[in-house]
């Protein structure tokens, strides 16, 4: 029931601003950036297995009966870096700390070259990284004229344990919606606000209550992002239960 920590910020750089017949001998801001924005891609993020994506892996592995299973079993156990290449990339980002360029900005004209270009870089850590390291590689290659501005900087929050009355309900009420499935514990490579209740001790669990099939999984944040109308109206009626189960039990 974990997730990752991240780091979530701006990079300003500012320079020369013209005519674009004339660009200076860096090529400008917006070429400085690209330079920039290059460089902390290529800062190493090395594969490894963490304890809670080591048993992640070990529970979904075991109802894999393919070539994914195989690899997820194997990678629960050791690093092996030939099993690493052939999974999605889902569940690569679970192996490493993942860099993202989301957002450039800059100009407003084709034979102008702007004073400021600006660019938003989404990066998640795994759960033994620190933020203020991965931010000190940042800013170590900024050229001058460069600025980070840190949006959202963040630590992993403590696992939510599975021995308790309410993890037994949501696993009880998920195996009675879908029968002959199992729950179990995930890591997921994004956030939720449960975070900010496990930091302070509260147990706190992230549910996944809506089926998504192999169709619509590649949606999720893209172009016509998608969920099948039963497996809505399914998943409306599992959490609704799960409330009701609750609350029955206080």
């Amino acid at each position: 029931m974990g997730g990752e920590g991240g780091v979530l910020g701006n990079r300003h750089v500012k320079g020369f601003s013209g005519h674009s017949a004339s660009p200076p001998n860096d090529g400008g801001t917006l070429s400085k950036l690209i330079d920039t924005l290059e460089a902390v891609e290529k800062i190493p993020t090395p594969y490894r297995v963490t304890s809670a994506v080591a048993r992640y892996f070990a529970i979904l592995g075991a109802f894999k009966n393919d070539y994914k299973g195989e690899a997820l079993r194997a990678l629960s156990k050791k690093l092996d870096l030939n099993r690493v290449k052939v999974l999605p990339d889902g569940y690569r980002s679970l192996l490493h700390d993942t860099i993202a360029i989301t957002q450039i900005h800059g100009g407003v004209c084709t034979n102008c070259l702007p004073l400021t270009a600006t660019a938003d870089v989404d990066i998640r850590l795994l759960d033994d990284e620190k933020s203020d390291l991965m931010l000190a590689k940042v800013k170590a290659l900024m050229p001058k004229g460069a600025e980070v501005e840190v949006l959202l900087a963040e630590e992993p929050a403590a696992e939510s344990p599975t021995n308790t009355d309410l993890y037994r309900l949501l696993t009880a009420d998920m195996q009675k919606s879908e029968p002959g499935s199992f729950a179990g514990p995930i890591v997921s490579p994004g956030t939720s606000d449960s975070r900010y209740f496990r930091a302070r001790g509260i147990i706190a669990y992230g549910i996944a209550p809506f089926k998504v099939n192999y169709y619509d999984a590649d949606t999720v944040h893209a172009n016509d992002e998608r969920i099948r109308a039963t497996f809505f109206a399914q998943g409306v009626r599992l959490t609704r239960q799960i409330v009701r189960d609750f609350c029955a039990s206080r």
